[in-house]
C-alpha cells in the first residue's frame, strides 16, 4: 500500500484562475438549472389549462348525430 503523505492525501488548492473558472461553472450551472425547473413548471401549467379548455369546449360543443352527418354529405353532393 501507498504511503500517506500530505501530497497524495490532500488535493492540491486551485490556482486563481481555476477558482474563479470554478465559481463561475457553478454558477451557471445553477442558473441553468433554475431555468429548466421554471420552464418545466410553466410548461405543465400550460398543458393543464390547455386540456381544460379542450373538456370545456368539448361539453359545450353541439353532438353531431348520423342525421346532421348524411344532411351534410347530400349537400355537398348537390353542389
Amino acid at each position: 500500500m501507498a504511503r500517506l503523505t500530505k501530497d497524495n492525501l490532500f488535493k492540491p488548492p486551485l490556482s486563481r484562475m481555476e477558482a474563479k473558472n470554478k465559481t463561475t461553472d457553478e454558477i451557471s450551472r445553477a442558473i441553468t438549472q433554475d431555468e429548466s425547473v421554471q420552464r418545466h413548471r410553466k410548461t405543465e401549467r400550460l398543458k393543464a389549462l390547455r386540456l381544460e379548455k379542450e373538456a370545456q369546449e368539448k361539453e359545450r360543443a353541439p353532438d353531431v348525430t348520423a342525421k346532421s352527418v348524411a344532411s351534410s354529405r347530400r349537400s355537398r353532393k348537390k353542389a
